[in-house]
């Protein structure tokens, strides 16, 4: 895979001047862009976009489409977010949709926090998105013993909002209840109160897993991450199955919610009902879903639907 080059210019003392920092963007709805066209996008009536890197191609083709994608967005007026990484190096040899800000290895969060430094001053120079994306908590089980994993997650946030403060941003860790020592929503609640540019961004599809690992009711974790939340993502699945033990999600992965989906035929939420709780905290919302289940019909129809229901109030 070819790579971006590395950048050698280093990160300012922290006396270098910040500026005011942005509050909670306000109620817009978004999508990620590889399954519909900004402009279909913003004749939909979305207000902005997510840009995110996958895997369905090579690794230059996504980022030119991403590019372009973004310059579509401000010839629209749309805002945007980017769902971090864009930019890929040979020296970090990890999956980089996962998140190592927290591994029990202090050499690999090293390079996880490079990384992440390397792709903001990349990205800054030319990007002013609301907020970047960020998978924060990783996928850990028993990987603390013996070790502080409080002061672990504290220095973590420390060097997270030094770097957001640095390069003027704002960082939203997406919620995920894959690390057993930080699945708790009071538990993200507590950590990153305090920490002016870090937030948390609510997705319901992995918080939907987290209720079935962690044993969490789904309606009450919205009612407590949702008012801290800088921005949500939402996105649904079928079963009581999780990750690679689910064969719905191997198949279809995420899928777009859909008025016709009942939790009595084993959805994970019904669509009305998530979107009327989220619109009350006036935040960005990404669709973030693919066309896999029910074909591109099925998944206009539900982009059509948010628009309804997210920003007109019309959930029927």
């Amino acid at each position: 895979m070819d790579r971006i080059k590395e950048s050698t210019h280093q990160i300012m003392p922290e006396t270098a001047a910040l500026r005011q920092i942005p509050g909670r963007p306000g109620r817009g709805l978004g999508s990620n862009t590889n399954n519909a066209a900004v402009g279909t996008l913003a004749r939909l009536g979305f207000t902005r976009i997510e840009v995110c890197l996958g895997r369905h191609r090579p690794y230059h083709d996504m980022l030119s489409g991403i590019f372009a994608d973004l310059e579509e967005a401000e010839i629209h007026g749309m805002a945007y977010t980017i769902h971090l990484p864009l930019c890929l190096y040979d020296w970090f040899p990890f999956d980089y949709l996962d998140g190592y800000y927290l591994d029990p290895d202090p050499q690999k969060r090293a390079l996880a926090f490079r990384f992440l430094e390397e792709n903001l001053r990349q990205l800054t120079q030319r990007y002013k998105p609301d907020y970047y994306v960020i998978h924060f908590p990783g996928i850990y089980r028993n990987a603390y013993l013996g070790l502080d994993f409080q002061g672990i997650l504290h220095e973590s946030l420390e060097k997270l909002q030094s770097l957001a403060e640095h390069f003027g941003t704002i960082l939203a860790l997406e919620y995920f209840g894959s690390n057993q020592n930080f699945n708790r929503p009071e538990q993200w609640v507590e950590a990153l109160t305090g920490y002016s540019r870090l937030a948390p961004l609510l997705d319901t599809g992995h918080l939907y897993f987290s209720c079935l690992m962690n044993g969490i009711d789904f309606d009450q974790a919205i009612q407590q991450l949702g008012p801290h939340c800088v921005g949500f993502h939402i996105w649904t699945v079928q079963g009581t199955e999780y990750y690679g033990n689910s064969h719905f999600y191997r198949q279809y992965h995420h899928v777009v919610p859909h008025p016709g989906q009942l939790r009595a035929e084993g959805w994970a939420f019904e669509p009305g009902e998530v979107y009327r709780k989220l619109r009350t905290f006036d935040a960005p919302l990404v669709v973030e879903a693919s066309s896999l289940f029910g074909g591109p019909d099925y998944y206009f129809e539900g982009l059509r639907y948010a628009a309804a229901c997210y920003l007109g109030g019309d959930c029927e």
